[in-house]
């Protein structure tokens, strides 16, 4: 159901809204995507969906849902299913008529089914968006974050991970992505699949 629930919400962004044109890597999308997992032997599958705002050429707002399983019981914990969502404020001041700098706030919430492993962490991220032609795009991104895990006690956190990635649009609204993430201090790494339908900025 929840899967349910993400690709008709996807198919409500394709469906409206203008489509942009600019030389800038566009802020305002909607986007569904499959994230896999890899640590050592383990391996974990996720579904997402993502919406973003592009405000006055140079903030931005975006909300991110997940749901994963890791197929594998990481935790030994008896369950495997988690989910969870992200919330980015941000900059993103244009360098050139091709590139922007980031530079974000996040908060992040994950849910672990029927445990006390659930988890929260704030962080900090900056990297560049680049539109190395009309069509593609490179991006880079470093991210540090602090968190805790409620367990039987309160575990902290802290982690640092970079990820880069590419982007090949279509036309002026639908693109496809790659983007691969080292998972420092997470544990497994990940390559990210993801469709696309961005807009005009609406401010």
């Amino acid at each position: 159901m929840k899967y349910l629930s993400t690709a008709v919400c996807a198919a409500a962004i394709l469906a409206a809204g203008p489509a942009l044109a600019a030389d800038n890597p566009a802020w305002t999308y909607g986007q569904a995507q499959y994230t896999s997992f890899t640590s050592g032997d383990d391996n974990a599958d996720q579904w997402g969906i993502d919406l973003s705002m592009g405000i006055a050429d140079l903030y931005h707002v975006q909300v991110s849902y997940f749901d994963g399983d890791n197929g594998t019981d990481w935790d030994d914990d008896g369950t495997d299913n988690y989910d969870g969502w992200r919330l980015i404020a941000g900059v993103h001041p244009a360098i050139s008529d091709r590139t922007d700098a980031v530079f974000n706030l996040r908060y992040t919430s994950v849910d672990t089914d029927h445990t006390n492993r659930d988890s929260s962490a704030w962080g900090l991220g900056a990297g560049l968006r680049h539109m190395l032609t009309d069509n593609f795009e490179l991006a880079g991104m470093i991210n540090w974050d602090r968190g805790d895990v409620d367990h039987d006690s309160d575990s902290d956190f802290t982690t640092t991970s970079w990820e880069v990635g590419g982007r090949y649009l279509f036309n002026n609204a639908v693109s496809a992505g790659l983007t691969y993430n080292d998972g420092s201090g997470w544990g497994a790494s990940s390559l990210k699949l993801d469709v696309r339908y961005q807009f005009a900025d609406f401010f």
